[in-house]
């Protein structure tokens, strides 16, 4: 598939996420824009937010979705009016202005990014279009993205909406979320335990930064086409622009992944009431152990909708046409046939 020319992307809205006394995260969402966006006030309004995996994010000229977002707006033209944001993680798309300190990094933790959503969509939902007296809402989380929303609280963003006399439907789409990786991708990343070690015992000597940083920004490519297939990725996919990425920040979220250890009751339990896609063909994420668990969680009172696709880890960009499909067989009979959905 080529690459799009134009991903149609609004600028940055930089918002400071606070909470207690953390001195507050920049968190970036940038919105999909449409040439001819549909403003029926008769259809519904559909709001969906995706959130982006690891080393993935949405900047000024790409998005990890910008394939997928064009083509949903397409399915839903005549349908509802849809708006489309990408929630970036926090530590990704920063202001140029904006220092990160490498031996501080606790405020890009994957262990807070779940407030940073909430935060965010209670902007969308209680500020933004606090007009509208009746919305639905897809959340689509993929990977790292996937694990942020299966840790974030619905239930009271709903309580908030409905004390202002309003209602939200809100569903949780997980995509091949990153609770459990593959033995491949244990392997592999285990090698950032030596990169952290050297950052620990070399962090403070002089030219320690410029130099950690420049060979990240010219073997990362390299190394990331090496390991791809094994993966089941595609080599040659130009949007990973790794420069665009602070190193530090990415060791610190994929040491996190690495220390992730949860049994199935507690998988059960984060994949309860959520949609989940899981890949045939990913070698990330474990799928059968997270099949397993949306089973457990089924067999013990909860509800875990599960479609199984035929792709690869990253099939918001090689196969959209697939997730498109997967998606507006949540949508349809959510709407509950107030929608008319050509997929």
């Amino acid at each position: 598939m080529p690459e799009p020319n134009d991903c149609h992307l609004s600028p940055p809205l930089h918002f400071q996420i606070r909470a207690g006394r953390d001195p507050g995260r920049v968190l970036s969402v940038r919105e999909h824009l449409a040439s001819n966006p549909t403003n029926n006030p008769a259809l519904p309004l559909v709001l969906i937010t995706f959130h982006p995996g690891y080393a993935a994010g949405s900047y000024e000229d790409r998005d990890y979705f910008e394939r997928l977002a064009p083509l949903l707006r397409d399915t839903c033209r005549d349908c509802c009016r849809l708006r489309i944001y990408t929630i970036n993680h926090p530590g990704y798309d920063l202001p140029k202005s904006f220092k990160v300190d490498r031996f501080d990094l606790r405020e890009f933790s994957i262990c807070r990014q779940p407030d940073a959503i909430d935060q965010i969509l209670r902007w969308l939902l209680l500020r933004e279009f606090a007009d509208e007296e009746e919305l639905y809402l897809l959340t689509y989380g993929h990977s790292m993205g996937g694990l942020a929303l299966a840790r974030t609280n619905f239930g009271a963003l709903q309580m908030a909406v409905a004390r202002q006399g309003r209602r939200a439907h809100i569903i949780k789409t997980l995509s091949a979320p990153a609770l459990i990786l593959h033995d491949r991708a244990r392997g592999n990343l285990g090698q950032l335990a030596a990169l952290n070690k050297i950052k620990s015992t070399l962090g403070h000597v002089p030219l320690y930064e410029t130099l950690a940083t420049s060979l990240y920004k010219g073997i990362s490519p390299i190394l990331y086409r090496m390991v791809a297939e094994s993966y089941s990725l595609n080599p040659d996919c130009s949007f990973f622009d790794f420069p665009r990425y602070n190193p530090f920040i990415l060791l610190e979220q994929g040491m996190e992944l690495l220390q992730l250890n949860f049994d199935q009751e507690q998988l059960a339990d984060l994949l309860d009431g959520s949609h989940l896609i899981l890949n045939n063909r990913d070698y990330m994420v474990n799928s059968q152990i997270l099949l397993e668990a949306a089973r457990l969680a089924n067999r013990t009172g909860g509800q875990v909708k599960v479609q199984q696709i035929d792709s690869s880890h990253n099939a918001e960009r090689e196969d959209p046409e697939l997730i498109v499909k997967a998606t507006c067989a949540i949508l349809k009979p959510w709407l509950q046939g107030e929608v008319a959905l050509t997929a």
